[in-house]
């Protein structure tokens, strides 16, 4: 009966796998023309349910699903479950200057996540999900000394990605603790060809290749305030620390006939590329499982980071805030199907870590979505839309991003943590 009953969630591991294993096969992670800067396009380290409601959640706690945002969540799973949640997800972008405009689409992996709470005080966790992607295609005019003009094209291409456990204790009532312990790790390489076809017939071709890898820790806090009848309040707070990667670099040149003309490998530093500090405050108000409203605001130091980027850009502080709202009119199993479904909003806004002369992008989104039980179970199929722009069309060189994101979220729960007795 026990295999009968864990057997029922094959069919949707089946379908989310085939979906996962496209996702990967596609190899489109990014298409952002800015993932040329820094260490690429930032993911936000969210879950489904989180991301319908504007990514907001570092004082949400629930005891079916896994909040990504603050480790101190953890200690909230029910105690028999042992919970597994898997994300993908579809953006289509439309990219435009003063002058031209183009199309993108990509499909990416969101993160594999799994957690459980072995002891009464203890919650745990372990996962796996991108941190930062990179990938463009950039055309361009340069010179040499000024005086011959040549086409330039820029591509890059690669990934950073994070493997984590988290660890989450109930020290006293009502208060919880949590810490991610996550390890970061890849590579992201540049293709700078120079056409040199005009005046040679060899062209120059430079790839710059960096790895990075290093420790990772996120600490997070939450404590939880009853309220008259069924009503509380969640205040939850996460710390990020400044932190390195450890940077390995590698330069090589070479013609369009093969022959190399430098390879430059001495070129590591531990303190290449820092992590900035990160501060986070959120509440989360619920009555009862019927509804929760979210809100988050937070800071992260980027203009503390020691890195070298291009000309007039530079790294700033990255302010941002979310807010959400999750409605699920019943969660009784004999009501109609559509009274259990949750329903979500939320809104997003955050500035740009990268700066342009004086100009700093920022992002505003609107998300919503539904999240679907599965038979009568916990189980559940999440659903996000979102839909936003990031920064204006301030020159012929700022670039302007509105995006549309689908994201599907699969959530499998099963009771592991049971003593059984027999006759």
């Amino acid at each position: 009966m026990i295999m009968n009953r864990r057997l029922r969630y094959i069919p949707y591991l089946l379908v989310f796998l085939f979906l996962l294993s496209y996702s990967l096969k596609a190899q489109n992670f990014t298409s952002n023309p800015y993932s040329m800067y820094g260490v690429g396009e930032i993911h936000t380290q969210t879950n489904i349910v989180s991301g319908a409601m504007g990514d907001a959640g570092l004082g949400l706690s629930n005891s079916q699903f896994i909040n990504l945002l603050n480790p101190a969540s953890y200690c909230n799973i029910d105690s028999l479950s042992f919970l597994t949640n898997m994300g993908v997800e579809s953006k289509h972008s439309k990219f435009e200057t003063k002058s031209e405009a183009s199309h993108t689409h990509d499909v990416n992996l969101s993160y594999i996540a799994i957690g459980f709470r072995p002891k009464k005080w203890l919650g745990m966790g372990f996962g796996i999900n991108p941190f930062s992607t990179a990938g463009y295609n950039i055309e361009t005019d340069t010179d040499i000394n000024g005086i011959y003009t040549y086409p330039l094209k820029i591509s890059g291409s690669g990934n950073i990605n994070r493997i984590y456990m988290t660890f989450s204790v109930n020290p006293m009532k009502n208060l919880y603790l949590g810490i991610n312990n996550s390890f970061l790790f890849g590579k992201l390489k540049q293709t700078q060809y120079h056409d040199l076809s005009s005046i040679s017939s060899l062209s120059v071709v430079s790839e710059i290749t960096n790895e990075y890898k290093n420790f990772f820790w996120e600490f997070g806090m939450q404590y939880k305030v009853n309220l008259k009848k069924d009503q509380s309040l969640t205040i939850g707070a996460i710390f990020t620390p400044k932190q390195h990667l450890a940077t390995d670099s590698e330069i090589m040149t070479y013609n369009t006939n093969g022959t190399i003309y430098d390879i430059d490998d001495d070129i590591s530093d531990n303190n290449n590329f820092s992590i900035p500090s990160d501060y986070g405050l959120g509440i989360a108000f619920s009555k009862g499982n019927k509804y929760t409203f979210l809100l988050d605001g937070g800071i992260q130091y980027w203009s503390k980071s020691d890195y070298d980027l291009m000309n007039s850009v530079t790294l700033t502080n990255s302010p941002y805030l979310k807010t959400g709202f999750e409605y699920t009119p019943s969660r009784y199993f004999m009501d109609k199907y559509y009274k259990k479904i949750s329903y979500r909003v939320g809104y997003h806004f955050q500035k740009s870590y990268i700066k342009f002369g004086s100009y700093q992008q920022y992002e505003n989104t609107i998300s919503c979505g539904f999240g679907l039980p599965l038979n009568n179970t916990h189980t559940r199929i999440d659903l996000s839309f979102e839909a936003g722009k990031n920064g204006n069309i301030g020159s012929a060189r700022i670039f302007q991003e509105k995006f549309f994101r689908v994201k599907l979220g699969l959530s499998l729960i099963d009771l592991w943590f049971t003593k059984r007795k027999y006759d």
